[in-house]
C-alpha cells in the first residue's frame, strides 16, 4: 500500500510538473506573438509611410506649375489644370487617389465621391467619430505635412476600413492635398506569422504529450 502512494504520488507530482510547463509555455507563446505582431505591424506600417510619401511626391510633381510663386496672385486656371490632373491619377484600382481641401475645410478634389466638393468638411467625421478631415488640415498647417489615421468606407468593396493618408500643406494655394492607403491587407502577414507560431507550440505540446505519457507509463 506504502508503494503504491508513493508512485500516485509521483505520477501526481509529475503530472502538476507537466501542467505547469504547459502553463508557461502557453504564456510565453502568447508573448511571442504579441511582440511579433508589433514588429510586423511596425515594419508594414514604415512600408506604407514610405510608399505615401512617394505617391504624394510624384502628384506635386504633376501639378508644378511655373505660376506657382509665393509674390503672384492665386491662378485660377493653374488650380484648374492642377485639379484636372490629379483627378485622373489613381492607383491601386479605384481605392488610390489625391483628394485636396483648403485651410478653411473646404472640399476642393474628391474623386471618388464628387458631389463633396465644395462643401465644408471640418465637422465631418470618420464611423468612430473622429474629425479626421480637420485633424488633418490642422497638422498640413501647423507642421507642413504629416500622417492621419481614421476609419472609412472603402470604394472597392463598400466596407469600412483602417486608412493611412498623408497629407502636405501647398500654402502658396491655401491647398492641403493628400493621399491614402487602405491597410486591411495588414491582416494577411499577420495571419502568416500567427500560423507559424501556433505550429510551432503545437508541435511543441505533442512532444510534452509523448515524453509525459511515457514517463509515467515507466513509473506506472
Amino acid at each position: 500500500k506504502s508503494q503504491k502512494e508513493i508512485i500516485f504520488l509521483t505520477i501526481g507530482l509529475f503530472s502538476l510538473a507537466i501542467f505547469t510547463i504547459v502553463l508557461v509555455i502557453a504564456h510565453q507563446a502568447d508573448q511571442l506573438q504579441r511582440e511579433q505582431h508589433k514588429v510586423v505591424e511596425s515594419a508594414y506600417l514604415a512600408t506604407k509611410q514610405k510608399e505615401l510619401k512617394n505617391y504624394l511626391s510624384l502628384a506635386k510633381l504633376a501639378i508644378a506649375h511655373p505660376h506657382i510663386t509665393k509674390s503672384s496672385p492665386i491662378d485660377i486656371n493653374a488650380q484648374e489644370e492642377a485639379k484636372n490632373i490629379l483627378r485622373k491619377l489613381k492607383f491601386d484600382g479605384d481605392d488610390g487617389y489625391y483628394f485636396i481641401h483648403d485651410f478653411d475645410c473646404q472640399n476642393i478634389l474628391q474623386p471618388p465621391d464628387p458631389a463633396r466638393e465644395g462643401k465644408y468638411e471640418c465637422n465631418r467625421t470618420d464611423s468612430s467619430g473622429k474629425y479626421h478631415i480637420k485633424e488633418m488640415i490642422d497638422v498640413a498647417k501647423k507642421e507642413g505635412e504629416g500622417f492621419v489615421h481614421y476609419d472609412v468606407i472603402k470604394p472597392s468593396n463598400q466596407e469600412i476600413t483602417h486608412k493611412l493618408s498623408y497629407v502636405v500643406a501647398i500654402p502658396e494655394w491655401n491647398w492641403v492635398l493628400g493621399t491614402g492607403i487602405y491597410l486591411d491587407d495588414i491582416n494577411i502577414p499577420l495571419e502568416h506569422v500567427h500560423k507559424e507560431v501556433s505550429e510551432i507550440i503545437a508541435s511543441i505540446m505533442r512532444w510534452i504529450a509523448f515524453i509525459a505519457t511515457l514517463s509515467i507509463s515507466v513509473v506506472g
